[in-house]
């Protein structure tokens, strides 16, 4: 399924005027120059420099579909028609080995496919093996930077390069079919007998996987193998199946691809099943951009295309405030079918080959009311509402799970995991929870991000378990009873006594006691009620009619009132719902302090 609805991508891609993918027999590699040649296969000056430059400035090759058999290229001395490395082209490479022998075999290959081709170009291609001399390379000023390089051929005084000259195209196509070789076969994708692709090509773009590429479909040991079949004749694909399925893939996973999210090291694609608006704008809405530029890190590639963009910007704000509401979208994005099949797939590295995290085929109108829910379940009462996000990006509510806020550091498998759960609108994975609160304890900080995403996991474990007490609100519940909650809560109205009596002090109760009391409160909390006179006293102290301690005593009295014995130990979940109240309430005293100082301004 996976295959075929790739292998669709990619005949839907590669149609049309101005295809996006390029046909079969065909791949889009990294060029660097083009050898120019006369009509008579003269070398013409130095090799044209095509590189261009990048967001950087630094000049890097140009991405051209030039001709390739599929399959890669292995050990061996295997030569690429119409373009390749110094070596195969000039016979001539810095350092090279076997450069000879490599020249030789691409002037046996092209004159076997150029064979009775006629037309200039294929003249001048043919003349050009048998006139070039490799040391000719030493004349050129710029060979030290040429050498290594991918290189293709353009006949001197006309557009375009050799590869894409007609008849050359066409005796391309004709050697390319002969296969007398070919194992044939039913293809698993098409249903029709072909050929069969004995190796798979590889796929590029994955994060943390062999630059070289990675296999999704490989055999290489006798215990994968079956019926006597070898290598990837166990999973019967045809070759232009093969090359197609692999040049979507390929597409999905570059670097400035729309249809990605990256996150950790989980990628996830996002594809149509037909032509639909929402393709390209879909992943945006799981990786929105921020308000402002992070304190830490880049954003991601999904984030910065619209980031100069007030329009897309305006467009996805108003449609996840719908999707978050619960309410009806169809309204605002009129061209969008709810009823178009999404293709969303999960892919990580492992080793040489590609893991697939998660595979989900749904309509639009689900994944979108999923989404939703999420936003909807991690809502919370912002500390900062002019700078945090209202719909913050998945990897940024990640990132609160790392070591020092770095992407590199999110647990492992941790961001399928909780992809896998919004797009399937099951709960959070139980690691998300456990990694909060580690990183809590850790770090002494529960922000708006961590606290919102304790308040989803708890909620939908909640329902998922068919619990009866209530959901989490998105701020202060004075009314909630639970025991957690209120600990929580009183935590916060203690380390605000302390900060009121006290000003800054170098070990608050927070850094010092939050991790043993969200914990075994038993153990801690009667010290910090003794604690807790001494700061009352010094309140009123320092307030003749002792106004701010009475306030502080009211609000203890109202916390504790029902509380009953300190808990000796909580759960993990019981830990998440105590760092919920300690959120709710510490927000709740500090906005009205702010409101107290604006109303007195």
């Amino acid at each position: 399924m996976i295959l075929q609805a790739l292998y669709g991508y990619y005949q839907r891609k590669s149609r049309g005027d101005q295809p996006e993918l390029p046909a079969y027999g065909y791949s889009v590699e990294k060029i660097s120059y083009a050898l120019v040649i006369d009509a008579r296969g003269q070398v013409v000056g130095e090799p044209l420099d095509l590189r261009m430059p990048d967001a950087r400035g630094r000049l890097v090759p140009r991405p051209l579909p030039v001709p390739h058999p599929g399959g890669k290229r292995t050990s061996g001395i295997e030569p690429f028609f119409c373009w390749d490395k110094t070596a195969y082209l000039l016979g001539a490479e810095v350092e090279g080995k076997r450069l000879a022998d490599c020249l030789t075999a691409s002037r046996e290959q092209h004159r076997a496919v150029l064979e009775t081709v006629e037309g200039a170009a294929a003249q001048a291609l043919r003349a050009y093996f048998d006139l070039w001399r490799p040391e000719r390379v030493q004349e050129w000023p710029q060979w030290q930077e040429i050498s290594g390089s991918n290189l293709v051929f353009k006949l001197d005084g006309t557009p375009g390069y050799l590869h894409d000259d007609p008849a050359i195209r066409t005796a391309w196509e004709t050697y390319l079919a002969r296969g007398e070789e070919d194992v044939i076969g039913q293809c698993l994708l098409t249903g029709q007998p072909d050929a069969l692709a004995r190796i798979h090509p590889d796929i590029k773009g994955v994060k943390g996987g062999q630059t070289s590429g990675t296999a999704i479909i490989s055999f290489n040991k006798s215990a994968f193998e079956s019926y006597g079949k070898a290598q990837s004749f166990n999973a019967p694909v045809g070759k232009g199946a093969a090359r197609g399925y692999a040049a979507a893939l390929n597409h999905l996973l570059r670097s400035e691809s729309r249809n990605k999210v990256q996150i950790g090291d989980a990628a996830t694609l996002f594809w149509a099943e037909r032509d639909s608006p929402a393709e390209d704008l879909l992943p945006l809405l799981w990786s929105p951009p921020l308000p402002a530029k992070p304190a830490s890190g880049s954003r991601p590639a999904a984030a910065s295309q619209v980031e100069d963009d007030p329009a897309t910007r305006q467009r996805l704000h108003s449609l996840l405030s719908v999707l978050a509401r619960g309410g009806a979208w169809s309204g605002l994005e009129p061209d969008w079918d709810p009823q178009v099949r999404i293709f969303v797939l999960g892919l990580s590295p492992n080793a040489a080959r590609l893991a697939v995290r998660y595979w989900i085929t749904d309509p639009l109108d689900a994944l979108l009311r999923r989404l939703g829910d999420h936003y909807r379940d991690i809502a919370i009462q912002r500390a900062f509402p002019e700078t945090e996000p209202e719909f913050p990006p998945l990897w940024l509510l990640l990132r609160q799970t790392a070591a020092e806020g770095k992407a590199d550091n999110i647990p492992p498998n941790l961001a399928g995991g909780v992809m896998r759960a919004i797009l399937t609108g099951s709960p959070y994975p139980h690691s998300l929870l456990m990694a909060l609160i580690t990183r809590i304890r850790a770090d002494h900080a529960v922000n708006t991000l961590r606290a919102a995403l304790i308040k989803g996991c708890l909620n939908r474990l909640a329902r998922a378990c068919q619990r009866s007490e209530e959901e989490y609100p998105m701020s202060l519940d004075t009314n909630r009873q639970d025991a957690p909650y209120r600990l929580g809560r009183l935590f916060a109205v203690l380390e605000k006594a302390q900060s009121d009596a006290l000003g800054p002090v170098n070990a608050p109760i927070g850094d010092r006691y939050f991790g043993s009391a969200s914990a075994h409160p038993a153990g801690v909390f009667p010290v910090l009620i003794r604690l807790n006179r001494h700061h009352l006293q010094k309140l009123r102290k320092g307030d003749g009619q002792g106004g701010l301690a009475i306030v502080h005593e009211r609000r203890l009295g109202e916390i504790m009132e029902g509380l009953g014995a300190f808990p000796a130990h909580l759960s993990l979940e019981e830990q998440g719902g105590f760092i919920l109240g300690y959120y709710h309430q510490r927000n709740d005293l500090y906005r009205r302090k702010e409101t107290q100082h604006s109303e007195e301004a």
